[in-house]
């Protein structure tokens, strides 16, 4: 990835739709005392300056998701992995193997961790459904559970109802400090996909 050779924090405005660059498997920050980060970028076309006419486009440093500066998630050798990503309107989500789901906010720059569950994707997501009502959560017992989502697409010629049904198994973990503290661990399963363009799923259970 490449690196600017100075960093700022200098608020700019971007002209054009920027680049987000960020590293798929971060390095640990413990201990650094700036918000920016030189694994999270974003290349903006803008104005540097207070000179209106003169536009470029920069490298700004980014602040990262909040799991990379958390001792908790570097006790192992295994780096956590942004194993999935997708634009969801104006904010971008990563899920991060093994630690859950963050959306950046890329107006205000803020990093939200939606849930610990992760994405049942890999690589590049393209969402371009539009969710039509409430998720669905039934029991199935034994701690397993149907998540049911329900879209809509508005092409005119495709358009149609679609329900997306995903298991999951809810499992107790013991954590490995010394705290011994037992905390819930979602686990995703087999995703399957209901589209049609006459009949609409409204219900589960």
């Amino acid at each position: 990835m490449s690196t600017p050779t100075t960093t700022t924090t200098t608020t700019i405005t971007a002209v054009a739709a920027p680049f987000f660059v960020m590293e798929r498997f971060p390095e640990p920050e413990l201990n650094w005392s700036t918000p920016w980060s030189d694994q999270f970028e974003a290349y903006v076309y803008c104005n540097p300056t207070s000179m209106p006419l003169i536009k470029s486009w920069q490298w700004q440093l980014l602040p990262p998701p909040p799991f990379v500066r958390e001792f908790n998630h570097w006790n192992s050798s295994t780096r956590p992995e942004i194993n999935s990503y997708a634009l969801l309107g104006s904010d971008i989500c990563i899920s991060v193997n093994g630690v859950g789901t963050y959306s950046l906010d890329t107006a205000s720059h803020t990093w939200t961790k939606v849930a610990n569950w992760t994405l049942p994707f890999h690589g590049r997501v393209d969402y371009e459904w539009e969710e039509c009502k409430d998720s669905q959560l039934v029991n199935l017992g034994s701690g397993t559970f149907c998540i049911l989502r329900f879209f809509h697409t508005h092409n005119q010629r495709n358009g149609c109802n679609i329900a997306v049904f995903t298991g999951v198994e809810v499992m107790p973990r013991v954590q490995e400090d010394a705290t011994g503290e037992v905390q819930l661990h979602m686990i995703s399963h087999k995703s399957l996909c209901h589209q049609s363009k006459t009949t609409t799923i409204d219900s589960v259970f």
